[in-house]
């Protein structure tokens, strides 16, 4: 179980409960694979409600700067992520019978509504899902094509290749 605890999704979003606070980093495990380190603190908001149809809805809100390794000079860097994703609360039974009207583009995504919802794994499922796929600096030294090691000086070795091609070529 996680430190947040189980809550009752339906119970939460129908009385409009609110959970809301940090959690370090290096707390949550399947996450620790995707950082090169567990510093960082990571502020969250999870506010239950009900729409106007009368469907439950759970809004969670998170803020962190998480470390990763930028995939093209392979440094670490801070990655910041702020968050805001609405969930709307399924039964337990599909409904496949969805009406045209209740489609929304904007739409929220969807979550079974459990007992037990595990509000640490929600977050730890959020965060994974925000994670780019390749992160890299924004202003990255290799992307200017400044060479290998961003700032240190050393030549990237594709340019050593041409020089060595272009001495061949002469």
């Amino acid at each position: 179980m996680s430190r947040l605890g189980l809550v009752d999704a339906q119970e939460f979003a129908r009385l409009g409960l609110m959970l809301e606070g940090r959690l370090p980093v290096a707390g949550f495990a399947r996450l620790a694979s995707s950082l090169c380190d567990g510093n960082g603190e990571l502020s969250y908001r999870l506010q239950g409600s009900v729409d106007d149809r009368g469907k439950a809805l759970l809004q969670l809100e998170f803020d962190v700067v998480v470390r990763v390794i930028c995939q093209r000079c392979l440094e670490p860097m801070g990655l910041p992520l702020q968050v805001c994703n609405r969930f709307r609360l399924l039964g337990a039974e599909p409904e496949w019978s969805i009406d045209a009207s209740e489609f929304d583009a904007d739409g929220e995504d969807e979550i079974v509504a459990t007992e037990a919802l595990d509000v640490e794994a929600l977050i730890e499922d959020e965060v994974m899902l925000s994670l780019p796929l390749a992160p890299r600096h924004q202003n990255c030294a290799l992307a200017s094509g400044k060479g290998g090691e961003a700032g240190r000086g050393r030549e990237s070795p594709f340019g050593v290749l041409a020089q060595l091609k272009d001495r061949a070529a002469r």
